[in-house]
């Protein structure tokens, strides 16, 4: 995950990684689809090589969603410390296409995510750790 990048999600693990306070877009109120690394490969692996699918896209996404404030509060509850929810009023998040397609996609695929969403903000948050530079000796 490139902690520098723009999306919702890259910015709470970074406010995680500094200890700074954890920013909502909007009222954070809007469905997201979070999909651990390990699953979307899965899913990419049988886009590619189940009959049928030259051609055709796919979007694997959890059933069912979550919210990003749902998401940051898990977050914050599995993450060491208890950083500070702040609201972003001014942030306008993209809306989503409807779910209905992306799941008979799926379906098509017979794909489902094995990671929750649990398991993977713990395994982020292992990794986050273990990419972590050392503390400055005083």
């Amino acid at each position: 995950m490139d902690l520098s990048a723009s999306s919702p999600l890259a910015q709470l693990f970074s406010a995680i990684k500094l200890n700074r306070p954890l920013l909502i877009p909007g009222d954070g109120l809007q469905p997201i689809y979070p999909v651990f690394i390990t699953d979307a490969v899965t899913g990419l692996a049988q886009a590619m090589f189940t009959t049928g699918t030259a051609g055709q896209e796919f979007v694997l996404i959890p059933h069912p969603p979550t919210t990003l404030l749902d998401f940051a509060y898990l977050l914050r509850r599995l993450a060491p410390g208890r950083q500070i929810i702040n609201f972003s009023p001014e942030a306008n998040l993209p809306t989503s296409p409807s779910r209905p397609h992306w799941l008979i996609g799926q379906k098509h695929l017979h794909w489902q995510p094995q990671i929750s969403l649990t398991q993977g903000i713990r395994h982020t948050l292992s990794w986050l750790e273990q990419s972590s530079p050392p503390p400055l000796s005083s």
